[in-house]
């Protein structure tokens, strides 16, 4: 019996992102940590690929931040990221304390499972960084929702 052997191209991490990078016509630029930088929806997107592994690591730094001497704000801040982070889980969202500039500072994460053989790839990693946008709004619709209750509350 003859034994046959297919030889299959390894698409490696790195070069599967770049692809779908593409397909979605979005130009990237990769930074001297080998980070691949680009715009999304108006928004600077920061991904972390190795080709040793099959996550990626998608971050949306600094798009938010308020100032630290509003105590009453911080409360409501840290109760929307609390409240965020419980109902929606595919996206984290994390706070820095900035004490120089007197802020705190509002990114956004997410690791995704990245390898060619997930179904309709390109509509996974379209939604996975539409989920990332979605933040925005669950954030602010979140901060106004509880703005509205203390109100409800004081009155």
């Amino acid at each position: 019996m003859k034994k046959t052997t297919t030889t299959s191209t390894a698409l490696t991490t790195r070069t599967l992102l770049f692809s779908l990078l593409r397909k979605l016509n979005l130009s990237y630029d990769i930074e001297e940590n080998q980070d691949i930088v680009f715009t999304y929806q108006g928004e600077r997107i920061e991904i972390t690929a190795n080709d040793e592994r099959k996550y990626i690591l998608i971050m949306d730094l600094w798009w938010y931040y308020a100032p630290l001497d509003d105590i009453e704000n911080l409360a409501i801040f840290h109760r929307a990221v609390n409240e965020c982070n419980y109902y929606n889980s595919a996206n984290t969202l994390t706070y820095y304390q900035d004490n120089d500039d007197s802020t705190i500072n509002l990114h956004t994460f997410r690791a995704l499972y990245l390898t060619p053989e997930i179904p309709e790839i390109d509509a996974y990693f379209k939604a996975a960084l539409d989920s990332m946008m979605y933040m925005h709004h669950l954030f602010f619709n979140t901060m106004e929702d509880i703005r509205r209750e203390k109100h409800l509350e004081s009155v």
